[in-house]
């Protein structure tokens, strides 16, 4: 799914959780596998 947005729309997307989160205490990809499109 990630695939389908534009980069710009990924990053944006990125940026705002790491602001949000910036420990990255809410992380699903550590239950669910890593997003390799969004690797940290």
């Amino acid at each position: 799914m990630q695939r389908e947005l534009p980069l710009g729309v990924r990053a944006m997307q990125k940026a705002v959780k790491d602001a949000l989160d910036p420990l990255s205490l809410f992380n699903p990809g550590k239950v669910i596998g890593a997003d390799p499109d969004l690797v940290t």
